[in-house]
């Protein structure tokens, strides 16, 4: 009945890559990667911190300079999850955490991939029958599915 739905673990979706900066690189580093890379978060260091976009977004506003060490906005020791984990509850954490992206680890804990929110949601949404509300909120994310 299903193609993908809540049954489907992290480690079947398509990640996007946890790209890695250096632990000393700038808001604007960071910024640069975030839209060159089309990404919601970068890594600092071996996933030592996250900075999102939303940080970055933050920061500018607060007056901080783009200048600064990233390190100052990002957030230390970031929420990772397994390759194991169902999408349904990796999606649970991000809602509730209000993340647009989760560091996938491996058996090490080392980052292996970002689990981004959208595609959570896509894989969520991959079932063959569609209640009309679901499809409204497919709309809504502008969620874009397989024909």
């Amino acid at each position: 009945m299903s193609r993908a739905g809540p049954r489907v673990t992290v480690g079947e979706l398509t990640l996007s890559p946890a790209y890695e900066l250096r632990p000393d690189a700038t808001i604007r580093d960071v910024a640069e990667v975030l839209v060159r890379e089309r990404v919601p978060a970068a890594l600092l260091g071996a996933a030592l911190a996250i900075v999102s976009e939303h940080d970055v977004v933050r920061a500018v506003a607060r007056g901080r300079s783009v200048d600064e060490r990233a390190a100052f906005v990002a957030t230390p020791d970031p929420i990772g999850v397994a390759r194991e984990t169902p999408v349904l509850e990796a999606a649970e954490i991000m809602l509730r955490q209000g993340l647009r992206a989760l560091v996938v680890v491996d058996g090490s804990g080392r980052a292996i991939g970002m689990l981004t929110l959208v595609h959570a949601v896509e894989a969520l949404f991959a079932v063959d029958e569609v209640p009309a509300w679901l499809s409204g909120l497919r709309v809504a994310l502008r969620v874009q599915m397989e024909q």
